[in-house]
């Protein structure tokens, strides 16, 4: 149901597996060609389901499918990325563990040949999943995020169980440095907040702060009593109390950020209350009167719209919009109004409601605004 990745990178997963096991034979069998006729069966009924009940809606879901699956794959029509981009990529989704996952990357596939037949799938699956993704021709950053999980088992394999112990040692080094910068500028960031409302006037909310400076303090005290009983008792026998303090180190950082900091800046969103509140001032407005620009899908979501509303990137689309008598809604980007707009008759509409823009923001030009059309 999820799509391409779904189908595909269990595949790229198992199939080492297959292969260093030397048991792909007993896989060939007419219970798995049962389960994939079964599974595709599966896969196709909302499809039957919706062209069944379309009620004249022309898009085909099957079509768009294979479009945003298959055709992205290999001819991608957005989200053109380089194809190195998933190297600076999946370092930053795994922080703050990256030379931890560097000295794993060194250690496993310098020693690749000693490994055992477990620690060889690991490697070749989170290889596979790399190259997975970097071969497809459309590419962003949270796509490869299904390698996460393997390459979080890939990397404590090796922190646990290394094959060369100096990498080891070089690579905790590393990390216990980086931890500790990580903490400092934490602990210290409350005094930088003239210089970065100087700068970029961005004023951040209390809550971002005093977590900010609790979790640098939190993260120093770890590494500082690193070799203390406590960390022993928390991580068990099979992790050593230096080793402890870093994992609970980055454990502070990371929950102080998802727990609080993410939480803090909630207040800056602007599509998400723009639209709940629109939602409300155009309640007596039927769907067929609503219009988009381009790639809004979202707003569906928000508006709660039980019918199609009006895709107004097509030029067709906004002529025979524009003829529909009553009160219209258009809804679009700051961007893509420069196109809509001209065409509208000259004093036939005006601005209802516009999302929030801030000084420090570059994604001002992408902010929602409502436009009533009489």
């Amino acid at each position: 149901f999820k799509g391409l990745t779904a189908a595909a990178v269990p595949m790229v997963v198992v199939i080492p597996d297959i292969f260093i096991r030397g048991k792909w034979k007993i896989h060939v069998s007419l219970s798995h060609v049962t389960a994939i006729t079964l599974g595709i069966l599966v896969y196709l009924l909302p499809f039957l389901y919706a062209s069944i009940t379309a009620d004249g809606y022309g898009q085909s879901g099957l079509a768009l499918a294979f479009r945003e699956n298959l055709q992205r794959f290999f001819n991608a029509f957005d989200h053109k990325e380089p194809f190195y981009c998933y190297l600076y990529y999946v370092p930053f989704l795994f922080l703050p563990w990256i030379f931890f996952v560097g000295g794993a990357i060194l250690d496993r596939f310098r020693g690749f040949r000693g490994l055992s037949d477990v620690e060889k799938w690991l490697s070749l699956a989170v290889l596979g999943i790399f190259f997975l993704f970097t071969l497809s021709s459309s590419r962003r950053s949270y796509y490869i995020l299904p390698i996460i999980p393997f390459l979080s088992l890939f990397t404590a394999d090796f922190v646990l169980a290394p094959q060369s112990i100096r990498i080891r040692e070089i690579s905790v080094k590393a990390q216990t440095v980086f931890l500790a910068a990580a903490g400092l500028i934490a602990l210290f960031s409350p005094l930088l907040i003239p210089l970065i409302r100087a700068w970029t006037g961005f004023e951040p909310p209390p809550e971002l702060w005093l977590s900010a400076f609790a979790a640098g303090a939190f993260c120093l005290m770890c590494l500082v009593a690193g070799r203390s009983g406590f960390f022993i008792r928390v991580a068990g026998d099979q992790m050593s109390a230096s080793l402890a303090s870093l994992v609970l180190a980055g454990l502070v950082l990371l929950g102080a950020f998802f727990c609080f900091q993410q939480n803090s800046l909630e207040i800056y969103r602007t599509n998400k209350p723009f639209l709940l509140e629109l939602k409300k001032n155009i309640s007596d407005i039927p769907p067929e009167r609503i219009g988009l620009s381009k790639n809004m899908a979202f707003v569906l979501f928000y508006l709660d719209a039980r019918r199609p509303l009006w895709d107004l990137a097509k030029h067709a689309n906004l002529e025979h919009f524009l003829h529909i008598k009553g009160k219209k809604i258009i809804i679009a980007r700051k961007r893509d109004a420069k196109r809509i707009l001209p065409a509208l008759p000259a004093g036939s509409y005006r601005q209802t409601l516009a999302a929030r823009t801030f000084p420090w923001s570059r994604r001002n030009e992408k902010r929602l605004v409502a436009w009533e059309v009489f």
